[in-house]
C-alpha cells in the first residue's frame, strides 16, 4: 500500500457549525491535487501546532519509504554524513580551482615560449 505522493499544503479555516451561528476553527492538510489528507479540529494554537508539525514532518520525509521511517531514521547522522559530503566536495573544488590555475599558468608560459622560438 503507498500513501499520497508529494508534498501537503496546511490550509486553516473556520467552519460554521450547523445551524448554531458558532464558528469552529478547522486545520486542512491538502495534497498538490487539493484531496483533504487529514483535519484537525478545534481551531486552538495547540491545534493549529500540531498539524502545522506534521505537515512539515510529512513534507521533511518525502525522501523516505514509510518503511524506512517506521524502522528509525537517523536524521542526525545522515544530516552529519552530508555535511561531510558537502565539506569534501568544496575541498576538492578548491583543489580543482588550484590545478586548474597552475595548469592555466603553465600553459600560458609554454605558449610564451614557443612564441619566442619562433
Amino acid at each position: 500500500m503507498s500513501h499520497t505522493e508529494g508534498k501537503l499544503q496546511l490550509v486553516t479555516r473556520n467552519v460554521g457549525i450547523a445551524d448554531t451561528g458558532d464558528y469552529d476553527g478547522v486545520c486542512e492538510a491538502k495534497s498538490a491535487s487539493g484531496k483533504i489528507i487529514f483535519q484537525i479540529w478545534g481551531g486552538d494554537d495547540i491545534d493549529e501546532a500540531n498539524a502545522r508539525r506534521l505537515v512539515a514532518c510529512w513534507n521533511a520525509l518525502l525522501p523516505f519509504t514509510t518503511e524506512q521511517i517506521e524502522n528509525g531514521i537517523d536524521l542526525t547522522k545522515l544530516m552529519q554524513e552530508r555535511d561531510e559530503l558537502v565539506k569534501a566536495a568544496e575541498e576538492a573544488h578548491r583543489e580543482l580551482c588550484i590545478l586548474s590555475g597552475s595548469h592555466n599558468k603553465a600553459a600560458m608560459s609554454l605558449r610564451a615560449e614557443l612564441g619566442k622560438k619562433s
